[in-house]
């Protein structure tokens, strides 16, 4: 078993998590269930800016400021 913590890249802000069971290779070649004394471990992966809420309002106050001529500091980290 696996939990699978997912955080933005970006601003490094926690998106949420999960719970994945997963098999062997050897277990899934024979098509079998995982194995009964699953060991558990703590997976963390990092998602782009792009599904982050707090990134996402950033990024619409920041390009709403460079539409308009309004002076806005240069974001820091950058959306890329």
């Amino acid at each position: 078993m696996a939990r699978i913590t997912i955080y933005c890249r970006r601003c490094g802000k926690y998106l949420h998590d999960y719970e994945e069971i997963r098999q062997c290779a050897s277990s899934r070649r024979r098509g079998q269930g995982p194995h009964r004394d699953l060991g558990s471990e703590n997976v963390t992966y990092q998602s782009n800016w792009t599904n982050c809420d707090a990134c996402q309002e950033e990024y619409e106050v920041y390009m709403y400021a460079r539409r308009n001529g309004i002076p806005y500091l240069q974001p820091n980290p950058p959306f890329n």
